[in-house]
């Protein structure tokens, strides 16, 4: 595997995500995508065990600008509303969203247990979060 120095690739994602991942990587704007094309391509890279990160452009509640999350998955609720995984970088010591579909949302008691399983949902704070694709658009 390359070592990682950051001076040597100006910050660029791209070349970041090479010399980390010993292999090519792909960067892309949000902005440039339909929700439902972003949710496809996602779900192409997940089915492809390819790994997933996101930097959140905007600070709003739980969610700190300027910072990377990986992204866990991709997923369609029972509810048929598409979600995002995500993992803030500093795990059980983060802020975790606090938008639609945070952990204490009063809508995961209208998703099916099934559902909720399948997504491996849990009420706890250890860095891990849903959000959906619309705010996920938004916030990335």
């Amino acid at each position: 595997m390359t070592n990682y120095h950051a001076l040597e690739v100006f910050d660029d994602p791209v070349e970041r995500g090479n010399q980390l991942l010993g292999a090519p990587s792909h960067w892309w704007f949000t902005s440039t995508y339909s929700e439902t094309n972003m949710y496809t391509l996602l779900g192409q890279y997940q089915s492809a065990g390819n790994i997933m990160t996101a930097y959140c452009n905007t600070s709003v509640t739980g969610l700190n600008a300027g910072f990377y999350y990986s992204i866990l998955g991709v997923f369609n609720l029972s509810n048929n509303v598409k979600v995002i995984k995500l993992r803030d970088q500093n795990g059980v010591y983060a802020t975790e969203w606090k938008g639609a579909y945070h952990d204490s949302d009063p809508i995961w008691n209208n998703i099916s247990t099934t559902s909720k399983s399948a997504v491996k949902y849990a009420r706890s704070n250890e860095g891990v979060f849903f959000m959906t694709i619309t705010d996920f658009k938004k916030n990335f």
